[in-house]
């Protein structure tokens, strides 16, 4: 029989797949910054998830056709799910807020493309899991 993970394996687990999303999210926001010359949702925040998850032309509107060529830049039509609320959904921010709250699964700043966990607390490495 499979011993149960302890609370910190399943910390260290949950932490793992944090960063994966983390780095993930990261990397398809650089792949839009690298091909539209501006951040996903600078014009329009709440075209963020489209602009990821769908075809885009050079302006970043979302639609299909011949204009339509670039992205998406993440796979399967969804953001990454984070796994300490389980959800993926996103607030918009022009300015970091001074502390997590949870609502959200993902804080993006549409002015730097910078986005962050918008979860409390720190992994079994004592990393902040918001600054991640």
């Amino acid at each position: 029989t499979m011993a149960t993970p302890t609370r910190i394996e399943i910390e260290r687990t949950q932490a793992a797949a944090l960063a994966n999303a983390l780095d993930t999210l990261r990397h398809a926001i650089q792949r839009y910054w690298d091909e539209h010359d501006s951040q996903p949702g600078a014009s329009n925040p709440e075209w963020f998830a489209d602009q990821l998850t769908a075809a885009t032309n050079i302006v970043g509107q979302v639609g299909e056709g011949d204009d339509f060529v670039f992205g998406p830049y993440l796979q399967g039509g969804a953001l990454p799910v984070n796994p300490f609320t389980g959800g993926n959904d996103v607030r918009i921010v022009d300015a970091w807020p001074h502390a997590p709250d949870g609502t959200e699964a993902w804080i993006y700043n549409h002015v730097s493309g910078e986005i962050r966990a918008n979860v409390d607390g720190a992994g079994p490495d004592g990393q902040s899991f918001c600054n991640l």
